[in-house]
């Protein structure tokens, strides 16, 4: 399975490579990693900067419960990040207010598999035809008895 980073950075830059023809350009990457995440995060954009020197992704991780602030209050400026992990209870709002782009025209132009993913993790970012948001992961709901 793709890397998410890996899938969201490669999205970007085809939308970026098919509006501005090999422009330097700099995208704020800001997620919640956990301090063992970062590690590998880093990484990966530190490959893919290498890969593609005229686009820097600024990696900004939010360890910690703040993230969900720190991203509402860089939107309430006017300062959102490029690519930003996003909790589903936040889909609605943030697809109501047109501030997702649609992914869906880029799925095909980029081959991307959306069957490496359950399709009611993807329904989760869907609203119509238009898909907001590739899963990072999901977590299912269970009650056990023994």
């Amino acid at each position: 399975m793709m890397h998410w980073l890996t899938v969201i950075i490669t999205l970007i830059l085809s939308v970026i490579s098919l509006s501005q023809a090999q422009k330097s350009v700099t995208l704020r990457l800001v997620d919640w990693a956990g301090t063992d995440e970062i590690v590998i995060d880093k990484k990966t954009v530190e490959a893919f900067n290498k890969l593609y020197p005229h686009i820097e992704v600024l990696y900004e991780p939010n360890p910690g419960h703040q993230y969900e602030e720190k991203l509402l209050t860089a939107l309430a400026a006017d300062d959102p990040p490029d690519v930003f992990l996003l909790d589903s209870k936040l889909i609605p709002t943030f697809t109501n207010k047109n501030i997702l782009l649609d992914l869906t025209p880029y799925i095909s132009k980029l081959n991307i598999d959306t069957s490496q993913w359950f399709e009611n993790a993807l329904a989760i970012a869907r609203r119509d035809s238009a898909l907001y948001a590739f899963p990072k992961g999901f977590t299912p709901l269970m009650i056990y008895f023994n």
